[in-house]
């Protein structure tokens, strides 16, 4: 394992101390070592700082950190006089003075996830032990703080569609002491020794999370567990629970390190272990794409975006909709090109329908032109014709740019063309199904990288990387099984001609982001129903209502 050392802070403060003593009025200069400057400690470049009120011991007394943050200086109050030598250690509570230069580190098994801002940075708060010594005073005393122990920093890497909540997180050793108690002397160097035991409880950190540790889709969170040296030939074993919403989604479960290998974490150390959750999707050789979470929704009376809850979920049924298509309050199914973002074109909002072949526009006043007969793709130039290239989706980062609509080309890469690693009721390489989802008609997605979970009582595969007749069921539980390894589902939510929606449950188009390039008034998408898959849709006019089903880029 590359080990990764902690450097030497520059001095916080300049302060003039009487020799030898330290007075109630005096100042004793502080330095820790860490990554960057007024560091206590780091994560993966990221720092949690010096804070104020944070608890210190100088001599065995307790004094209180103070922080000047314009002019970047620590500084501790104390009503007592210290004599050299002067010990120190940080933070208070979980030190227990004993005698002399020997401490004893009560370090803890269990830890709950806090943040503190900084600068305008939200940065985890995590107390990293730490111990100082210095002989004699002098005239500028200096005292140098210095980390007990070593740092796991665990990457939870979310290649979902939605935001996940990290519910726990533990890491255990095979055979080396993590936490509980360990004897500190102080003085000019600061040895800590790895120690193996049989006490499984002394061996393994927990860190909860919950709420307030989210990871967006796509993004990577570090999250670090001060852990006791240990030794080589150790090796870790991190488990993470992960949630969406209320719903335990997955447990992931790792193991760093072989025998052999001498892995090992000393003092002032870091460690890295990567923890990935979802499913990526190839859609041309060298891209890959996580896929969002539901269909694409929006609602007129807020004018927000945001992806359908659930990736099952049909906003539209037939008949629903009457007289103008904006008299439900919320839009599923888009004429093309409609993000909202004036592209030259007449029809260019989510809600916009035609409801005559021309005078309105019709199929010609969707999607972006130079204002004669010649039309642009919603990329390039016109990017922000895409939904999710113009728009922030609110629960999907809230970040406009985030997300875009696939090519035609990259739609046929996920249905034939991919190369994937699942077996699935016998087929390898197993890429899609026709199924129904919790009672509802729609194809799933196998991601790159997939395998399939033992179903229930209930469910069933059936054709693999071919139309049929709905042939797999899946039922609830299971289905959360098989979106905790990264599965897709794209229902079959039907298509709407001018207000008229149609086929819900039946069928389904969803756009690409490609116009056609012989039919001036077509754009491509693909398309499916009962027995059939068209995956370069090519005979749908832009003012077809169709599905929008947004990714995100990976690499």
């Amino acid at each position: 394992m590359k080990k990764i050392y902690l450097l030497l802070l520059v001095a916080l403060i300049v302060a003039a101390c009487q020799k030898d003593t330290l007075g109630g009025s005096g100042t004793l200069r502080i330095t820790a070592e860490g990554m960057h400057g007024a560091s206590k400690v780091a994560v993966n470049g990221t720092v949690s700082y010096w804070a104020s009120d944070d608890q210190v011991l100088i001599n065995g007394e307790q004094v209180t950190v103070n922080i000047d943050e314009p002019n970047n200086t620590v500084t501790v109050n104390s009503a007592s006089s210290f004599e050299a030598p002067f010990f120190g250690v940080y933070p208070a509570g979980i030190y227990v003075s004993n005698s002399g230069a020997d401490y004893t580190l009560n370090l803890p098994s269990s830890y709950t996830y806090a943040t503190t801002t900084h600068y305008g940075r939200t940065l985890q708060n995590l107390p990293s032990p730490m111990v100082a010594y210095l002989a004699t005073a002098g005239d500028n005393p200096v005292l140098e703080f210095k980390h007990v122990t070593g740092a796991l920093n665990v990457m939870v890497i979310n290649h979902y569609g939605f935001t996940i909540q990290v519910d726990s997180i533990v890491v255990s050793s095979n055979k080396y002491q993590l936490c509980g108690s360990k004897t500190v002397t102080l003085g000019n160097d600061i040895s800590v020794n790895a120690v193996e035991t049989n006490d499984e409880s002394l061996r393994r950190v927990k860190l909860v999370g919950g709420t307030a540790l989210r990871v967006l889709a796509g993004d990577t969170a570090i999250i670090q567990l001060p852990v006791l040296p240990v030794g080589p030939d150790n090796r870790f074993t991190v488990e993470v629970g992960v949630r969406k919403n209320d719903d335990v989604k997955k447990k992931f479960k790792k193991t760093q390190g072989n025998s052999g290998t001498n892995y090992s974490l000393g003092r002032a150390e870091i460690g890295y272990v990567p923890t990935r959750f979802g499913g990526l999707f190839s859609v041309n050789a060298t891209k890959k794409v996580i896929i969002s979470q539901g269909n694409l929704c929006y609602n007129k009376s807020s004018q927000k975006w945001s992806f359908l809850s659930s990736q099952n979920d049909i906003e539209e049924s037939d008949g629903s909709v009457g007289g103008e298509y904006t008299t439900t309050g919320k839009v599923t199914l888009f004429g093309w090109g409609t993000s909202g973002w004036d592209n030259g074109n007449v029809k260019y909002m989510p809600y916009n329908t035609s409801n005559a072949a021309s005078g309105d526009g019709g199929s010609y006043g969707y999607g972006p032109t130079d204002g004669s007969s010649y039309f642009y793709s919603l990329t390039g130039t016109y990017a922000h014709a895409d939904w999710g290239v113009h728009n922030a989706i609110s629960n999907g980062g809230n970040v406009a740019g985030r997300w875009r609509t696939l090519t035609s080309g990259q739609w046929d890469t996920l249905f034939t063309k991919r190369t994937t690693t699942g077996t699935v009721n016998g087929t390898s390489g197993a890429r899609f199904a026709f199924a129904k989802v919790n009672n509802k008609n729609g194809i799933i997605l196998f991601p790159d990288e997939f395998e399939p979970p033992s179903l229930h009582a209930g469910s069933y595969w059936g054709t693999i990387n071919d139309k049929s007749d709905w042939t797999t069921n899946i039922i609830s539980i299971d289905w959360y099984l098989l979106e905790a390894e990264g599965a897709v589902f794209l229902p079959a939510a039907g298509t709407r001609f001018k207000t008229d929606v149609r086929d819900v449950g039946y069928k389904a188009l969803y756009w690409s982001s490609n116009h056609h390039t012989s039919q001036v008034a077509y754009a491509y998408g693909f398309s499916f129903q009962s027995n059939k898959l068209t995956v370069k849709e090519s005979d749908k006019s832009r003012n077809y209502g169709a599905s929008v089903r947004l990714v995100h880029d990976m690499n």
